[in-house]
């Protein structure tokens, strides 16, 4: 059985009349978010958002036009601006702060041939062939975890299991001491959430996210140079020496490529393994038809990471002058393809707002699509794999104990604090 959540009905007039706060991440967790996405899909799928007094940016909200948007990177550039909608619509404006902020260097801000050649120098630890020899690794971690908490009959499962998950793998994938885990944890915290006043460093969320990013880099600044002064066996000293024909990649290549592992590594799974384990929750006959017949659980994480879609939007710049859908672009205009509009288009998936986790097939975007599609998609569909088989194989009568705490923010949105408590099997 299928269970569905539907969004709630509205006039069209309405809903349209909220298009301008989808600027403002807050938006991303109101009941109105994904009936916007609905009517936008509905009747302007390709829609003139005003999110800021001096800039504004174009809704790209229907499956097909999103892919179009991402498979052409050279027409529409993420190196322009960022692959993201930033915190501060001005926050790369001049050289300076592009410099500082990794734009034309961080993977998801890079375009062309150089995004492509240090991709497939560094690309081997993230093919499937090789994270499939982490399973007895990622394993170990969720049992680990699953011990901790199992006596206890409760936990916070986002701080105790969730977000420990991909941060144990990350930091061990990339070679980097146990006793700094939970430091880097707290600082790449501050930059993803950096709305969130709990994890604020500065006085707004541009300054959090700047100092937040300044240590992050700075750490692993020195961890790239001592890697290629003595080698270690680890992703840091692979991306370290990787070549492109006879030459090393660049340092600042790599840097940024490094610190992308590292957030993308923390938070992307996090938030899908604490929404996927509140979807098993509230649909009980699903989670435990699953748990009988585990064969199912590349499908499952498949469709909780449709359902979750951790990263709602991703950022592109038009690099000259086009049309999507009818509505003619101008070069330079900002456009926002929203994957989690595209995850629900009803042209693609049957029942979009239905729980389904033995949907099949299930092309959804929350990976992105196109050369810029996550390289550690492997890493994370099996960290889901292994944490929710493992909740449920070892775990009964689970249930919410509290009030659930959600954050979004430009990177994402996902569950901040979920009190659990449960019985061992």
């Amino acid at each position: 059985m299928r269970t569905s959540i539907l969004p709630t009905a509205a006039a069209d007039g309405d809903m349209l009349s909220l298009v301008h706060r989808l600027g403002d991440p807050a938006f991303f967790l109101a009941p109105q978010f994904h009936p916007l996405l609905r009517e936008l899909r509905r009747s302007a799928p390709v829609a003139w958002t005003q999110a800021w007094e001096d800039r504004g940016f174009w809704s790209v909200t229907r499956y097909h036009d999103i892919r179009e948007v991402l498979n052409q990177p050279q027409l529409f550039s993420s190196q322009e601006y960022g692959s993201q909608m930033p915190t501060d619509p001005h926050m790369y404006d001049t050289a300076e702060a592009r410099q500082a902020g990794g734009v034309g260097l961080i993977p998801t801000f890079t375009d062309g041939q150089i995004h492509d050649d240090i991709r497939k120098a560094v690309y081997k630890p993230f093919g499937p062939a090789q994270v499939a020899k982490l399973t007895e690794l990622c394993q170990q971690v969720c049992d680990e975890l699953i011990d901790g908490v199992i006596d206890r009959g409760e936990c916070e499962f986002v701080g105790d299991v969730a977000a420990r998950v991909p941060m144990y793998i990350i930091c061990m994938m990339l070679g980097l001491p146990r006793a700094d885990w939970d430091m880097l944890h707290s600082s790449v915290n501050s930059a993803i959430n950096n709305e969130d006043p709990d994890v604020q460093l500065g006085d707004t969320p541009l300054e959090t996210f700047r100092i937040a990013q300044k240590f992050q880099i700075d750490y692993l600044r020195d961890a790239i140079r001592a890697r290629r002064a003595s080698p270690t066996d680890d992703l840091i000293a692979r991306s370290a020496l990787a070549k492109i024909g006879d030459d090393l990649v660049p340092e600042e290549n790599i840097l940024w490529w490094c610190w992308s592992f590292l957030l993308g590594g923390f938070e992307t799974s996090r938030n899908v393994i604490s929404e996927g384990l509140l979807a098993l929750i509230n649909h009980p006959a699903q989670a435990e038809r699953l748990r009988l017949a585990p064969e199912g659980e590349r499908e499952a994480a498949e469709e909780m990471v449709r359902w979750t879609t951790p990263s709602p939007q991703m950022l592109r710049v038009a690099t000259a002058d086009t049309v999507i859908a009818g509505q003619p672009i101008k070069k330079g205009d900002w456009l926002i393809a929203w994957l989690a509009s595209a995850n629900r288009d009803e042209t693609v998936f049957e029942n979009p707002y239905m729980l389904d986790l033995e949907r099949k097939p299930n092309p959804h975007l929350s990976f992105g699509y196109g050369t810029h599609n996550c390289i550690g998609r492997y890493i994370a569909l099996l960290e889901i794999r292994r944490i929710i088989m493992t909740a449920l194989q070892r775990l009964k009568n689970m249930e919410v104990a509290g009030e659930i705490d959600r954050v979004a923010s430009c990177f994402g949105m996902g569950i901040k604090r979920m009190p659990i408590r449960f019985q061992a099997r």
